[in-house]
């Protein structure tokens, strides 16, 4: 017989929401998060054009498009299920790229796409 699952297992690694349900919330999550993971990476995408073109930085705009992607994978991820450990590493992923958002910001006054 299986034990229960403690509350660490619950909060960390027994899913919250995994795909499979027939409702129209297990149809829009997924194709929400599919959509959001491409924008993620295409923002990446433009990152490292805009570093290959200027240069201003040496591992800022490398290390801020790695976030941008990482948080587009985290996306795919979240397209099959959600658990604690992800959320986790979505809220920390989110916190860097704010932190390096800002850093990048100040390389380039003026402009604030991205």
């Amino acid at each position: 017989m299986a034990e229960d699952p403690t509350w660490i297992d619950i909060l960390w690694f027994v899913p919250w929401w995994q795909r499979g349900g027939d409702g129209w919330f297990d149809l829009i999550y997924p194709a929400f998060n599919l959509a959001e993971a491409t924008c993620w990476m295409v923002c990446a995408g433009f990152v490292l054009y805009r570093w290959w073109r200027s240069g201003r930085s040496r591992w800022l705009e490398p290390g801020y498009a790695a976030a941008l992607v990482t948080f587009g994978v985290t996306d795919l991820l979240e397209s099959q299920s959600i658990s604690g450990w992800l959320v986790a590493a979505k809220i920390g992923n989110a916190l860097l790229l704010w932190w390096l958002r800002r850093r990048t910001l100040a390389l380039f006054p003026g402009a604030r796409l991205l």
